[in-house]
């Protein structure tokens, strides 16, 4: 059975519905590729000063960001993606992409840290913004 995303959007923000077809074949592709069994992801998109509070009280930064992943069961994977719809789109004008653009990568992104990627070291950094660009390209 396919893994189920649930998304709900919080914000003022329209997603665009191409997001919500590519995240499931995201999804497919990230399970191929890093050999991840995904059960169930949850997408919320929230406003500034919701990520802002998670992120104070989940990480202790005190600032805005773009994505918060939280893993609730490991085998298989199920977990829960935050995502400030402002910041995306900031971080898309800066980029010069589109809207729909980033909120794929941030997804893919949060998809790795569900399956237990992070970037607190460099080489990890790069094996992430790799593990990104290969997801997007394939």
């Amino acid at each position: 059975m396919p893994a189920q995303i649930i998304t709900q959007n919080l914000t003022n923000s329209k997603i665009p519905a191409r997001f919500y077809r590519r995240a499931k074949v995201l999804l497919r592709i990230i399970n191929k590729l890093i050999h991840t069994k995904f059960n169930e992801i949850g997408v919320v998109f929230v406003r500034p000063n919701i990520i802002r509070s998670l992120n104070r009280v989940y990480r202790g930064h005190n600032k805005i960001t773009d994505i918060l992943s939280f893993t609730y069961q490991a085998k298989p994977v199920m977990g829960e993606l935050i995502i400030c719809a402002t910041q995306a789109k900031q971080q898309a004008q800066h980029e010069g992409i589109s809207f729909n653009d980033e909120l794929e990568r941030l997804f893919i992104h949060g998809c790795l840290h569900l399956a237990g990627y992070d970037h607190m070291k460099k080489k990890d950094h790069r094996l992430m913004r790799a593990l990104e660009d290969k997801i997007l390209n394939n």
